[in-house]
């Protein structure tokens, strides 16, 4: 296992930890470098990046940054269409299908809501 891949699962550990302590900033800036060292080395390792980006976006949710969510997710979801090959196991789909699932949630959140009145 390479130096980076070390490092990339180091930092993806440490943004858990961070988000589990609260601290969602920093969660955000592991998960970002976490994804970048995993998209850098390829091949299996864009399921680790996607997962990462993920994570990222849930993070962001929480603390209320919905567009970083959106493109977060967004960009989870081009990892997986731009290397089908790598989402071949289960645990893959599992993240592809969380990638489309922040998606839509994010999406719904993001329409206008509609005002209802009441009718008597």
């Amino acid at each position: 296992m390479s130096t980076g891949i070390k490092q990339a699962i180091e930092l993806y550990n440490q943004a858990a930890l961070a988000k589990q302590q609260g601290r969602g900033y920093l969660a955000e800036m592991y998960y970002l470098k976490s994804w970048a060292l995993f998209e850098q080395a390829g091949d299996i390792y864009y399921v680790n990046a996607a997962s990462a980006l993920n994570a990222l976006a849930g993070v962001r949710r929480e603390c209320g940054n919905h567009k970083g969510a959106f493109r977060s997710a967004q960009k989870s979801v081009q990892i997986i269409e731009a290397h089908p090959d790598a989402f071949t196991s289960a645990e893959a789909e599992v993240i592809h299908m969380q990638a489309w699932k922040l998606v839509k949630d994010l999406l719904l959140f993001q329409e206008p809501r509609q005002q209802f009145s009441p009718a008597f």
